[in-house]
């Protein structure tokens, strides 16, 4: 059942594909939030393991006012741009403000709670990022801490992404004058990053909460496999971005910006894949990242991981 409109103050996308095993932990963290004033919208993109239905039982299950959006699924393979979920569930949304839940991950209690009293309290803010904790096999192997000192667009634009998906609560209204994700094939897995760089050039500011107040599962399989998709299109966003911010006649100067930029993500690929064990593939990334920039310390450290087989 849908609650009064004047009764949602946010609603939670959750866009799930092949989650039948895994959407009712998802579910069930959203039920335990200490602020009740939100609606789910779970967009099953095209699973065929009976993601709806789960979904649909975990919402009757703890009383949740939510709705499951049906939409085929639209590219083959795992790299099925999420973008394209997310705004689906969008388009559904009433709340004044947007979360984002991914069908793998969960919320602490007082995530809403927490990240609505900021933007309540700020009217001048996008959004909020609070922190998050990171499992693999259920074990915690990191706390990953988001946001920048320096300005968020610049930050984004020259060092790296620093902020999460299911870690972030924004304006509806600030998400639809930026024109939501991106649903480019060729952005897909850094549509989120894409997304944020469209927001902080419109003006877009950002509070970053240090408490964990979510988790999120790394998958390194799916990294290592995926791992030339996603840097392919982490490139594709960082030269849009350079020509929106520059134009395509970059000076010298910002040239030698966009080269740095680019170096960025080819020596993190280089580092997951020499992770996964092959060494040879990491090594070609190390000097393909050297060819973009090869003034970084960070670099030549992970090149020397690489010789030594500590990757």
């Amino acid at each position: 059942m849908r609650a009064n409109p004047r009764d949602t103050t946010v609603s939670v996308v959750i866009p799930a594909y092949q989650a039948a095993e895994t959407i009712g932990r998802a579910v069930a963290s959203l039920a335990a939030q200490t602020r009740r004033d939100f609606e789910a919208i779970v967009v099953d993109d095209g699973s065929s393991d009976g993601t709806a239905a789960a979904a649909q039982a975990a919402l009757d299950q703890h009383g949740i006012d939510g709705q499951v959006v049906r939409r085929p699924r639209g590219g083959p393979g795992v790299f099925n741009n999420p973008g394209a979920a997310r705004n689906a569930g969008i388009a559904e949304a009433r709340g004044t403000f947007v979360a984002f839940l991914d069908a793998d991950d969960r919320w602490e209690p007082r995530k809403l709670e927490l990240s609505l009293a900021a933007l309540e309290e700020r009217p001048q803010l996008a959004g909020v990022c609070h922190a998050e904790v990171v499992r693999r096999d259920g074990e915690e192997i990191a706390r990953n801490r988001y946001g920048t000192r320096l300005p968020l667009y610049w930050s984004l634009l020259l060092r790296d992404n620093c902020m999460s998906t299911s870690a972030t609560v924004v304006r509806r209204d600030a998400l639809l004058a930026a024109g939501c994700f991106t649903e480019a094939p060729e952005h897909a897995s850094v549509e989120d990053y894409d997304l944020w760089l469209k927001l902080a050039r419109n003006g877009g500011r950002f509070a970053f909460i240090d408490e964990p107040l979510g988790e999120y599962q790394r998958h390194d399989a799916a990294i290592s496999l995926n791992v030339d998709r996603h840097l392919d299109a982490a490139l594709t966003v960082i030269d849009l971005s350079f020509e929106r911010q520059f134009g395509p006649r970059m000076s010298t100067w910002q040239r030698l910006l966009h080269r740095q930029r680019r170096m960025r993500p080819i020596r993190q690929a280089a580092r997951s894949v020499a992770a996964s064990g092959d060494r040879e593939r990491a090594r070609r990334l190390v000097r393909r990242a050297a060819g973009e920039w090869p003034l970084s310390p960070k670099l030549w450290a992970v090149a020397a991981l690489i010789a030594l087989r500590r990757c």
